[in-house]
């Protein structure tokens, strides 16, 4: 009988990159103080990098609370879903908002399609009522949100599960303040910016962001995270941007998005999968 053993390149490595990113979460980006009451969101392969968060957290005196979950459990709740089950969700989640301070949310990709029969319309009824605790959460809260590596993760970027873990762990720990630093030269070039044109397989896309802010996104937030957005003046945007990526949404993947804008507005919407599908996202909400 023969027997395989797969290491990761570097297990010593990735527990130190463990502790320096539970540091820099709960140091730089949620700057937490002594009783701050932070909730802690996880899957179960998390659970070595969550005791490093714990562990950073008590030596602020913090007061941390748990939640560990289960994508394919929670999709079996949403697709049995009914009515009086969202209301008392919607209870429990006010309260929670009321009584914490700050939330980690650590995200692990399993199955893009897991929530995909779901019914739309009751998840639309959830977003509605839940509108308000999460305006709060987001609003008038401190939270972080995680991606975890996973081996879904790897299958899509094409590499081996260690290859990937390595590769994530140091995009992860970058150093996020002095990267805060040396980000403001483009800042200062967006923020005196007029036109910005984006070309590119399928895309050609014109829009003004005259007067408009540059936010930068670097680790207070987002991790992994790197990011300066703008938005557009939405009447200025012309012409088609078309993406090459897969766009996952509540159970659905989209290929090849293609949109097409005059004047601001989507005319033209089309995938490699149904028109229709894509069409109802954007049509969620008015305007």
């Amino acid at each position: 009988m023969l027997f395989y053993v797969v290491e990761r390149k570097n297990d010593y490595m990735t527990s130190e990159k463990m502790k320096k990113l539970a540091e820099t979460i709960v140091d730089y980006s949620l700057d937490i103080q002594e009783n701050d009451r932070v909730e802690i969101s996880f899957p179960k392969e998390a659970r070595e990098f969550v005791l490093e968060i714990i562990k950073k957290l008590q030596e602020k005196g913090a007061i941390c609370f748990l939640s560990m979950y289960d994508p394919t459990l929670n999709a079996y709740i949403g697709k049995t879903m009914k009515k009086n089950r969202i209301e008392e969700l919607k209870i429990r989640r006010e309260r929670e908002v009321e009584r914490t301070d700050a939330y980690i949310n650590i995200r692990y990709n399993y199955n893009d399609y897991e929530t995909k029969d779901m019914d739309y319309e009751m998840l639309k009824y959830m977003g509605e009522k839940l509108e308000k605790a999460d305006d709060i959460r987001i609003n008038k809260r401190k939270w972080v949100l995680l991606n975890y590596p996973s081996n879904l993760d790897a299958y899509n970027s094409k590499m081996s599960t260690a290859e990937f873990e390595d590769f994530a762990w140091d995009v992860m720990t970058v150093d996020y303040r002095k990267m805060s630093k040396d980000i403001q030269p483009l800042k200062e070039l967006m923020e005196k910016t007029d036109r910005v044109r984006i070309t590119g397989e399928n895309t050609d896309l014109t829009f003004s962001i005259k007067n408009l802010p540059a936010i930068p996104c670097t680790g207070e937030k987002n991790i992994p995270d790197g990011e300066l957005y703008t938005a557009p003046v939405k009447d200025s945007i012309n012409g088609t941007i078309t993406y090459n990526t897969p766009s996952p949404y509540q159970g659905q993947v989209f290929h090849h998005v293609s949109l097409t804008f005059k004047d601001g507005k989507i005319i033209k919407a089309v995938c490699d999968e149904s028109d229709e599908e894509l069409n109802k996202i954007f049509d969620t909400d008015e305007g």
